[in-house]
């Protein structure tokens, strides 16, 4: 697979691969130090980093900016799952959100755009990603 002109690493192919299985993701973030969980509809692979967007007018961008840890969960269809748990920082290269864009353009079309600066991209900086099933078999992956 090559995105962005790139060629992805072994371990971002398995990731990515398990991620293009999943319907639904949420988000977990920190809010007066308790979880606060949202579905999100895109991620996606930039330069061997696993990125999310958001909007800096939404609360979800203040909680990111106040506490970079966060976790991401998708569910796939043969009923295990996937688990992306770390630091994430901000990018705010033009690069970035359009591959973000170019990832699911239906979708994120339809409420930003390209040059929109209210479309911040996230990417994760460290992290562990579980690959999980409900028989127990898993596997660590780290960023």
């Amino acid at each position: 697979l090559i995105y962005g002109g790139r060629t992805m690493t072994e371990k971002m192919k398995e990731i990515m691969g398990y991620l293009q299985e999943c319907n639904n993701f949420f988000l977990a973030t920190v809010e007066d130090g308790k979880p606060f969980v949202r579905p999100i509809s895109v991620l996606c692979e930039h330069d061997n980093k696993i990125y999310f967007i958001s909007c800096n007018h939404k609360l979800v961008y203040d909680q990111i900016k106040q506490n970079g840890n966060v976790e991401i969960c998708g569910l796939n269809t043969h009923g295990s799952w996937i688990r992306i748990n770390g630091k994430v920082a901000e990018d705010e290269s033009r690069e970035a959100r359009i591959a973000i864009m170019d990832s699911d353009i239906d979708v994120i079309s339809s409420v930003y755009s390209k040059e929109d600066d209210v479309m911040p991209a996230f990417y994760f900086e460290t992290g562990t990603v579980m690959l999980c099933s409900a028989k127990g078999e898993n596997k660590v992956i780290e960023l």
